[in-house]
């Protein structure tokens, strides 16, 4: 248990203070609605602010939005603490999704909004190019670490004996 606690603290702690760090750099570099391109027509880094939650829906609702995310931190703790079984997959799945629920909670704390900056460019089935809306490394912890989550073992692979035959 103290293993599983360590590594789900470790992935949340680092997970979020990456997110913090990407976004206060890069949103220093790139002015507000502005592009900074890395890829011509792929990939660039931009600066936006999302009061309300993927692909900015509801942004009327910014106190929803932020309670949701403050709530979000603990229930995922408890989540974690009170699970009967714990695959490691499972440990650092969390770690990832508490890693993105506490860097947008910072955000939305400090800034009234979630700051978005990893721009991708996508060609519709037209042949048109558009942007992907902008999001940033917690919206990825979230979506990564959900999906993982969710395709994982829920049970433990069983512990290897010591003892060969």
């Amino acid at each position: 248990m103290k293993a599983h606690a360590a590594v789900f603290a470790a992935v949340a702690i680092l997970g979020a203070a990456l997110d913090l760090l990407t976004k206060t750099w890069v949103l220093a570099a790139v002015p507000l609605h502005g592009e900074r391109v890395l890829i011509r027509g792929w990939f660039s880094f931009g600066h936006a602010y999302n009061e309300g939650i993927i692909w900015s829906f509801g942004p009327g609702a910014k106190i929803l939005w932020l309670v949701l995310s403050v709530v979000a931190v603990p229930a995922i703790v408890a989540f974690f603490a009170f699970r009967r079984t714990r695959p490691w997959i499972g440990t650092i799945c969390l770690g990832m999704v508490l890693a993105g629920a506490a860097g947008n909670a910072v955000d939305r704390i400090v800034y009234g909004a979630v700051r978005d900056f990893i721009m991708v460019y996508y060609t519709k089935a037209d042949g048109t190019r558009a942007i992907w809306p902008l999001f940033n490394l917690a919206d990825s912890f979230i979506v990564v670490g959900a999906i993982l989550l969710a395709l994982a073992p829920s049970r433990p692979a069983p512990e290897r004996s010591e003892a060969r035959a």
